[in-house]
């Protein structure tokens, strides 16, 4: 998959367009999106996945809190908060739909 294409992850786009100067995406990297062009849920797993492994990677070296910009992807941080055992706590409706409850 070119670099370029619309498809390619946000996460490699972002890195590889200025101003981030020197950063560079690992060829190993960029391998793992080849031919997913027509598969949005594979490329969202494998974006996920390296996520949490790098989340997983700086946990081990003390780091204990991580800030995700999610790109309007907020699907994506979900998963990699679930994969790191974060489950957020369930909503309830009124909490969801505050207006709608003022109103009845």
């Amino acid at each position: 998959m070119p670099r370029d294409h619309p498809s390619y992850p946000p996460l490699v786009s972002a890195l590889c367009r200025p101003p981030v100067r020197g950063a560079r995406v690992p060829d190993w990297f960029a391998r793992l999106f080849d031919g997913l062009d027509d598969g949005p849920q594979t490329r969202q797993c494998v974006a996920a996945t390296i996520a949490a492994e790098q989340c997983r990677g700086l946990q081990v070296e003390g780091v204990g809190s991580f800030h995700f910009y999610t790109l309007n992807r907020a699907e994506l941080t979900r998963a990699v908060c679930r994969m790191l055992g974060i489950v957020p706590p369930p909503v309830s409706e009124s909490e969801t739909f505050p207006a709608a409850e003022a109103r009845l």
